[in-house]
């Protein structure tokens, strides 16, 4: 199980049961697609301005304080792991509301496999629905830790994959890699690429199970610094490594407060 432990999983639940053989076998994959192209030019003047003497270090921090400015939160978040053996695509909606309310939706397949997850919060109790083929829905409970004790409830969130991306940036915040910033058009829009080799001793002295990407690429958006997409590679150069794991954070919403009628509607588990 281990070796699935990837930065910013967010179905170990689903895994997990892949790992014990409750899901189809993978079949085996084929070299993955190259991303979509990336045009290497200068930003538009209004974006370039804001990237005056600006480094990797400093965008990404840039990225990160306007993360953590989002009380609310909506993505969706799809993750694809190219592996021969234990290759699966996912596709999760996560919603995030003050005081530890979360709700998370996530589909994984792997080969024929599909498992279906749902997380609720309401930031008192969180419950989880495990679905996979041809077995009744699990379903189990626990309290959070106490209110005291914020960190202990982020990381009770965390365990389970209810985050988003700011969690993900920290961590490569915290690795201090060598990035190499470099501007240019991705998907018809302007955006800055961070591209930096993993040390992989930095890795497991990070606590991180697996340890096979080499290096990656982030891609933000030049104008919000909003994490596009992520990729992580087996090889030190990503223009020449295999592509191991892709994320991309979609369609975002930040800071759109839900009424008191949507909240319950979308923090209440219903089984």
């Amino acid at each position: 199980m281990a070796k699935w432990i990837l930065l910013g999983t967010p179905c170990l639940a689903c895994l997990t049961f892949l790992a014990a053989g409750a899901l189809s076998r993978p079949t085996p994959t084929v070299a993955a697609t190259p991303p979509d192209p990336f045009l290497a030019q200068p930003l538009p003047p209004d974006d370039a301005r804001a990237l005056d003497d600006a480094d990797g270090p400093r965008v990404l921090g840039r990225s990160l304080a306007s993360l953590r400015e989002a009380r609310w939160l909506s993505v969706t978040i799809w993750q694809k792991l190219h592996d021969a053996a234990d290759g699966y695509e996912s596709e999760t909606r996560l919603t995030l509301g003050p005081d530890h309310c979360a709700r998370m939706e996530t589909t994984l397949r792997a080969g024929a496999g599909v498992c279906k997850l749902l997380i609720v919060s309401d930031g008192h109790t969180l419950a989880e629905t495990l679905r996979w083929p041809g077995a009744a829905p699990q379903v189990t409970s626990a309290y959070l830790p106490s209110p005291a004790g914020s960190v202990q409830r982020e990381q009770f969130l965390r365990k389970r994959g209810c985050v988003g991306p700011h969690a993900l940036l920290t961590e490569l915040r915290d690795l201090r890699p060598a990035w190499r910033l470099e501007t240019g058009i991705w998907r018809e829009r302007p955006v800055i690429r961070l591209e930096a080799p993993l040390e992989a001793h930095g890795m497991q002295s990070a606590g991180h199970a697996n340890v096979a990407a080499r290096s990656c690429r982030l891609y933000l958006n030049a104008a919000s610094m909003w994490p596009m997409r992520l990729e992580w590679y087996r090889g030190v150069e990503p223009q020449h490594a295999q592509l191991l794991l892709e994320i991309e954070f979609r369609d975002p919403e930040l800071n759109r407060e839900l009424s008191r009628e949507e909240c319950a509607r979308v923090f209440s588990y219903q089984p």
